[in-house]
């Protein structure tokens, strides 16, 4: 598990590694751990992709502030999980918009901070682990369950999007196309992660951004979401980020 801190403040920086290291030798879970102290520090210097980012958003006035740094990640990466943690709540809303997995207030303490860390690495474990084989065109894939972001059906074929390939993005996404029902789909996948939005769409609700009246934003994508299934759709997000 590859996770990066980015911190102004190194007091802050060591206390957040602290907990991390403290959490992960007691559940006996293999990781590393990078600080970085701010946005231009960040970028000129990581050398890797990561698991998960613990951000603070306020840095010093002459670079970027965290915000700005998350945006330029999402922009290479669509993976990493990014966590805000700040005493700048008002950001919250803003920080959904790429996709942010929590948002963890200062002060820290560990109580809070276990329970928060061990949601998103339970949430890690299971969709990272997870795939299917997926028969597109006569060829058999391996899928994993992480880069699907949806599968809709039109006239009995399946099509999954998702980023799949080099050069699959949240604006460009793969696809995939199987002879296939939607429902056979659906329970090859994990149900707290995967759920209808309506009678023809299964999405990734850890790919989801915007959850709107009769539309729900997955990825950068609208898709329709019936009346019916906005309640279970609602819950399976709040459930996937902790909040229920």
């Amino acid at each position: 598990m590859r996770i990066a801190i980015v911190e102004d403040v190194p007091s802050e920086a060591s206390l957040l590694q602290y907990y991390i290291e403290t959490y992960c030798n007691q559940e006996s879970l293999p990781f590393e751990v990078d600080i970085y102290t701010g946005s231009r520090d960040y970028l000129a210097h990581a050398a890797q992709a990561y698991d998960i980012l613990f951000l603070d958003i306020e840095f010093s006035p002459d670079e970027e502030n965290g915000m700005e740094l998350a945006r330029a990640i999402r922009r290479k990466d669509e993976k990493c999980r990014i966590v805000f943690v700040t005493n700048l709540g008002k950001f919250a809303i803003e920080g959904y918009q790429v996709n942010a997995l929590d948002f963890i207030l200062k002060p820290l303490n560990y109580e809070s901070f276990k329970f928060r860390f061990a949601s998103i690495v339970h949430q890690l474990q299971n969709v990272e682990g997870e795939a299917i084989v997926v028969k597109s065109k006569g060829t058999y894939h391996k899928v994993l369950a992480q880069d699907i972001y949806y599968v809709c059906i039109i006239n009995h074929i399946c099509y999954f999007y998702g980023v799949f390939h080099e050069g699959d993005s949240e604006d460009n996404l793969g696809t995939y196309e199987a002879w296939t029902q939607l429902s056979a789909v659906e329970k090859e996948l994990d149900p707290r992660h995967f759920v209808r939005c309506s009678s023809s769409y299964l999405i990734n609700v850890t790919h989801v951004n915007k959850i709107l009246k009769d539309t729900i934003i997955v990825g950068k994508t609208t898709l329709p979401l019936s009346r019916h299934k906005k309640k279970g759709v609602i819950t399976a997000y709040l459930a996937n980020f902790g909040n229920v």
